[in-house]
């Protein structure tokens, strides 16, 4: 029987794949809604991010992984290694670098911390795409199980102004998109 310890081995072995790319900021694999940014940082334990002025002036960036869906398949395996496939959800996040209110900041150098946070997050969602190319084993399940990944794919857009959809009060503003993997779980002994 696969029980939520196995999906939790999953969805660590997924987080640390993605703990790989640091450009992906903090890993949180789990949906974990922040009241606001100073409580993101504050959840994260950042130790870059440890003043005030800090907060406010710091963009939060992240991946955060949830379970979509679980479906049981009836075409493959068979009464005794059952088949299952596991969506997982990875939504990557990445504040703007700062927004240009007034005249106080130089046009260059605003456009120029813009251009390198836009490609930070683009570096992060290319470089976690390699993490998960072709059909990679799941090591650390439990004997009895076989899990292999599947390529990461983008069912919508990179949205390039979407308010962050885990930190409720004054989301900031950036870069986001989900992808997705599937995991495939054959279970091979039920003892």
């Amino acid at each position: 029987m696969f029980t939520s310890d196995n999906e939790l081995t999953i969805r660590r072995a997924l987080a640390e794949k993605v703990a790989l790319v640091p450009e992906a900021g903090a890993v949180i694999p789990a949906p974990v809604f922040f009241r606001d940014t100073a409580d993101f940082w504050a959840q994260i334990n950042s130790l870059a991010v440890n003043t005030q002025k800090a907060i406010e002036t710091s963009n939060p960036a992240f991946c955060c992984i949830s379970l979509l869906k679980r479906v049981d398949s009836t075409k493959e395996g068979c009464a005794d290694n059952p088949f299952i496939r596991l969506t997982y959800n990875f939504y990557f996040f990445r504040g703007y670098a700062e927004q240009r209110e007034d005249e106080s900041v130089n046009p260059d150098e605003f456009l120029k911390r813009n251009l390198k946070s836009y490609n930070t997050f683009v570096k992060a969602v290319l470089d976690c795409w390699t993490q998960f190319l072709g059909t990679q084993n799941i090591p650390s399940l439990p004997g009895g199980y076989e899990g292999n990944s599947t390529s990461l794919t983008q069912p919508e857009f990179i949205d390039e102004l979407q308010r962050c959809r885990y930190i409720r009060k004054d989301a900031p503003e950036g870069h986001a998109v989900n992808l997705q993997s599937v995991i495939e779980v054959l279970i091979q002994d039920e003892n």
